[in-house]
């Protein structure tokens, strides 16, 4: 006995925009300053917590594993709330 699977045709790509290269680049080097700026704050408070204030590296990276993990769990639940038309100022129709 065989079972048949239909899969659901996937969304048309073909009628996407291409980007520019210049957006292209320029998101790049924005996410790469983020990164750059967040692994040094990290990187900052890793050195602070273990050789200054004496904390354990196993502690440290115990302390450091459940905010990505929460912000996983949260963020689907939080990101509808802010949209630009939810807020009162967007209906005003003073503008």
């Amino acid at each position: 006995m065989s079972t048949t699977v239909e899969i659901a045709p996937g969304p048309d790509l073909g009628s996407l925009k291409k980007q520019p290269a210049t957006a292209v680049i320029g998101y790049g080097l924005g996410d790469f300053a983020n990164n750059l700026a967040f692994s040094m704050g990290t990187s900052f408070l890793l050195y602070y917590l273990t050789d200054v204030a004496g904390v354990t590296a196993a502690a440290v990276g115990t302390m450091f594993l459940p905010p990505p993990r929460s912000e996983r769990c949260s963020l689907p639940y939080g990101s509808g709330t802010r949209s630009p038309t939810s807020s009162p100022a967007a209906w005003s129709t003073a503008r």
